[in-house]
């Protein structure tokens, strides 16, 4: 700014929102809603986590639907969607809903 640099950081959600926005089909974007509900304190090491269980979770229902990954948001309605997107929105009505 004005010549001079200025040190920008991205906390949790502004990192996964940002990798969401360059690689949708990778990463899931990471709500604090959906921290707290799991009890994550947020951080690299939490979003790995999620990124694995998404991962799973995607994986087991392709399998039983005898379908692949990248086939789901079509077979769920949701062509629009990529498949971390389908886990995001998922988390995102459960946390709402609550237990």
């Amino acid at each position: 700014m004005n010549g001079r640099d200025i040190a920008v950081t991205f906390g949790d959600t502004a990192a996964a929102k940002a990798m969401f926005a360059i690689r949708p089909r990778v990463f899931l974007p990471w709500d604090a809603s959906i921290r707290l509900a799991f009890g994550w304190p947020g951080g690299g090491a939490s979003y790995v986590m999620l990124l694995r269980l998404s991962a799973a979770a995607l994986d087991g229902l392709a399998r039983r639907l005898a379908a692949s990954v990248g086939d789901l948001p079509e077979l769920l309605g949701r062509p629009g969607s990529s498949p971390p997107k389908l886990v995001d929105e998922f988390l995102l009505i459960r946390v709402a809903k609550g237990p």
